[in-house]
């Protein structure tokens, strides 16, 4: 049995899967970033100590900006494969509108 999928059919599944790939790269970059660097650095309600923790630890620090500049571009990709799969059902929800 061969099952043939018009070209739309077979680019909305591409950007599902790419979307899910970015989802995951977006969560684990989170959890790297908020999760682990942050709550080592960053210490609540004590900015000398704060100031301290990142300037002793400059490349964890810069490992969590990487980490941030990630998430974002994993979120526009999200996005974009939101936007892809949900565009022939309704054009316009897939915007938002």
């Amino acid at each position: 049995m061969n099952i043939r999928m018009n070209p739309y059919q077979n680019m909305q599944q591409h950007a599902a899967v790419i979307s899910g790939v970015a989802f995951i790269l977006m969560t684990v970059a989170a959890m790297f970033a908020q999760g682990y660097v942050h709550s080592s650095l960053v210490i609540e309600g004590d900015v000398t100590t704060t100031f301290k923790d990142i300037q002793a630890s400059q490349s964890l620090f810069r490992l969590e900006m990487l980490g941030w500049l990630i998430i974002i571009i994993a979120d526009v990709i999200v996005a974009w494969g939101f936007h892809m799969f949900l565009k022939p059902f309704h054009s316009s929800y897939a915007l938002f509108r």
